[in-house]
């Protein structure tokens, strides 16, 4: 469950809740895109532990990780972390690409990678 702080505080929602209805797409200005950041991080700031981020984050994490793939153009993430964590569809089910659809956007999120040398593998999902 999620606590939301401003601009006033509700407690006890779900990660659907949190991610529903964002339409980050009307927040950003006519002459550029809107970006929105989303992490987990330990207490120490470390993002992954033995290369992989899925034990920093918690299961809520992981819900409202997806959830918020719901309300985003494209989702960006390193070629590092494309290779350790095997990505495959950015929105991960059907009931998610259904969602996407009925807030207006298209069911399937883009997948951009960033890397400075393209060392990727090629049998990459």
């Amino acid at each position: 469950m999620f606590k939301r702080l401003l601009p006033d505080v509700v407690d006890g929602l779900s990660a659907s809740d949190v991610g529903s209805g964002l339409r980050l797409g009307d927040l950003a200005p006519p002459d550029r895109p809107y970006l929105v950041l989303n992490m987990a991080a330990t207490a120490d700031g470390r993002v992954a532990i033995g290369g992989r981020s899925a034990p920093v984050a918690g299961s809520a994490d992981r819900a409202l990780f997806h959830e918020l793939r719901t309300q985003a153009d494209a989702v960006m993430a390193g070629a590092g972390t494309a290779r350790v964590e095997r990505y495959r569809r950015i929105t991960k089910t059907e009931e998610l690409r259904e969602k996407r659809s009925r807030e207006g956007m298209a069911p399937e999120a883009l997948a951009v990678l960033v890397s400075g040398s393209l060392d990727l593998p090629a049998d990459l999902p």
